[in-house]
C-alpha cells in the first residue's frame, strides 16, 4: 500500500497511478495520519505544499511517532528545486521530485525501489 496526499484531486490521481494499484490518495495530511490508525503504507507520496497543515508538519508528526517514522517519503512539490534529499533524510525522505518536471517513469521507478511491488 502506498499513501498519496496532495491537495490537488488530479494531480494526487495522476501520482496514484503511477504508483500502481495498490496506492490511496489524500487531500491533506491530517485524513492520512488518521488513515495510519488503520494500515501502515510501505512509502508515501507528499506534496510540500497543502491546504491546512502543510507537508513538513506531516513530516513532523510522521516522525514523532516509532512505527510510522520508518515509512519512506517521496517528496513531489512545486517547490522542490530549493530542497535537497540531504537536508530531510532525517524525516525519511528518500527521493524529491518537482513536480513541473517529473517524468512518469522517473517516479515510478522511485517507487519500485521503496516497495516490494515487482
Amino acid at each position: 500500500m502506498i499513501f498519496v496526499i496532495d491537495d490537488d484531486f488530479l494531480m494526487a490521481e495522476v501520482l496514484g497511478k503511477i504508483a500502481g494499484e495498490e496506492a490511496r490518495t489524500f487531500s491533506n495530511g491530517i485524513e492520512a495520519m488518521k488513515a495510519l490508525n488503520d494500515e501502515t503504507p510501505e512509502l508515501i507520496i507528499l506534496d510540500v505544499l497543502l491546504v491546512g497543515p502543510t507537508g513538513f508538519s506531516f513530516l513532523n508528526e510522521l516522525q514523532s511517532y516509532d512505527d510510522t517514522g520508518k515509512i519512506p517519503v517521496i517528496l513531489v512539490s512545486s517547490v522542490a528545486g530549493s530542497m535537497k534529499n540531504s537536508d530531510l533524510a532525517e524525516y525519511g525522505v528518500v527521493a524529491i521530485f518537482d513536480k513541473a518536471t517529473l517524468l512518469p517513469e522517473e517516479l515510478a521507478a522511485e517507487v519500485k525501489k521503496w516497495t516490494t511491488k515487482a
